[in-house]
């Protein structure tokens, strides 16, 4: 429900943005500079709905068995292949250039629309839509589902809207909202369908602990790609190409690891543990999740801006610049909350202390590396402005370490379920 939900206010926003500027038509340019950042707003709630809706997906296979959990597992991995398209198609793009692969924008998007489309049919057969269903409410949201999705690719539905768009901008732009409404609202019935009679899931504390130091570990590569990019950047890389490469590689591995972050965390909500709060846990990984899709614009927008040496992309750049880091550290806040809360109920006081603790760091060393550009805007000399690059670069490297640390520390405090060694016949 939070995945479609996000979605949806993406949707939503882009589009009221879309009509204000046209019916405003203002010369100061307000009216674009809002459009681009609610573009960029909805790009990243696509990004943060699709990590949230795969992970449902594999958490409701979970619950289900036969060809039902196989369907279900396959439609999540559709999802998660349609989210590598969104995260790397930009990085592509700016690598190769627009112009060589012009085509894969053109035909890319119809391919990938198409796979999310048979995702969506995956989906309502394994709720039995089709035959036996659990209300007549799903027959309806299955065909719902399917048609609306069908808008993306279909060949002559296609070039019908892009007639619409013409002749009739303000219902084309009002149309996709109201599609992403009826799409979300089906996918709600279909797995409640798939739910109602669905065993309840068995915790498996294994998981758990393995999730917690995916988690870490993504913070890890965080730290470890943020170096690599200064030190390559700075001292290694002689050639322009190679240092493109690592400038748009560089970035790319970081949002992943940021992803990755938001997966552990959803992960760790799969696993079912007694006494860690969901809602929290889930609300901290869609935050995450939504400032990577808010950096992904920022990023490649930087990266224009230092290669071709203009400042026409400083909108971009600019758009969500304080507020973006501001949602992910919430989310670390609320994740690590979850933990303390978790840790607290089974009785592990150190590890609540901790988390507590450095959820706190974190939060006040990260606000203080957003505070450094005004700092340096008021740096007199080279010298004043190297040290409070390095101080922010420390504290920015401490505020992960002193998170990753609480994800490892509370993988430890599970207690291992015994496993049933792995039967073979001879």
């Amino acid at each position: 429900m939070i995945g479609v939900v996000a979605s949806f206010a993406g949707s939503a926003a882009f589009a009221t943005s879309a009509i204000a500027m046209t019916v405003k038509q203002d010369e100061d340019g307000r009216s674009y500079e809002s459009l681009i950042r609610w573009s960029l707003f909805s790009s990243a709630t696509t990004i943060a709905s699709l990590v949230l809706v795969a992970s449902a997906l594999f958490l409701v296979a979970n619950r289900l068995s036969a060809w039902s959990r196989t369907l279900l597992l396959v439609a999540g991995w559709m999802h998660l292949g349609f989210l590598t398209w969104m995260l790397g198609r930009p990085f592509l793009m700016e690598l190769l250039g627009t112009g060589k692969v012009q085509w894969l924008d053109e035909y890319g998007w119809k391919l990938v629309a198409f796979c999310f489309w048979s995702a969506t049919a995956l989906i309502t057969v394994a709720a039995r839509a089709w035959w036996r269903p659990a209300n007549p409410w799903v027959v309806v949201a299955a065909v719902t589902a399917l048609l609306l999705e069908a808008v993306s690719w279909a060949p002559f539905v296609s070039g019908m809207l892009e007639d619409v768009s013409e002749s009739h901008p303000y219902a084309y732009r009002l149309f996709w909202p109201i599609r992403d409404a009826l799409t979300s609202g089906a996918l709600l019935v279909l797995v409640h369908g798939m739910l109602r009679d669905a065993p309840p899931a068995l915790p498996s504390p294994n998981r758990g602990a393995a999730w917690l130091r995916w988690a870490g570990a993504s913070l890890q590569i965080r730290i470890v790609a943020a170096i690599a990019i200064a030190v390559l950047s700075v001292g290694i890389v002689k050639s322009p190409g190679a240092l493109k490469v690592v400038l748009l590689v560089g970035p790319a591995v970081t949002v992943l690891a940021i992803i990755g972050l938001s997966w552990g965390l959803l992960g760790i909500d799969r696993a079912e543990l007694p006494h860690m709060p969901k809602v929290r846990l889930t609300v901290g990984a869609a935050l995450i999740a939504l400032s990577a899709g808010l950096q992904v614009n920022q990023l490649l927008a930087m990266f224009r801006i230092v290669s071709d040496r203009t400042s026409m992309f400083a909108n971009e750049a600019e758009s969500w610049s304080v507020i973006g880091p501001l949602i992910g550290i919430t989310g670390m806040v609320l994740a690590c909350s979850a933990i303390a809360s978790w840790a607290g109920k089974t009785g592990n006081q150190s590890v609540r202390e901790m988390a507590i603790a450095r959820a706190i760091v974190h939060a006040v060393l990260s606000v203080l590396v957003l505070l450094m550009p005004l700092a340096l805007s008021k740096a007199t000399s080279r010298g004043a402005i190297l040290a409070i690059a390095l101080v922010g670069a420390i504290a920015a490297v401490i505020s992960i370490v002193v998170v990753a640390a609480v994800f490892n520390r509370a993988a430890d405090a599970i207690q291992p379920s015994p496993v049933l060694p792995e039967a073979r016949l001879r």
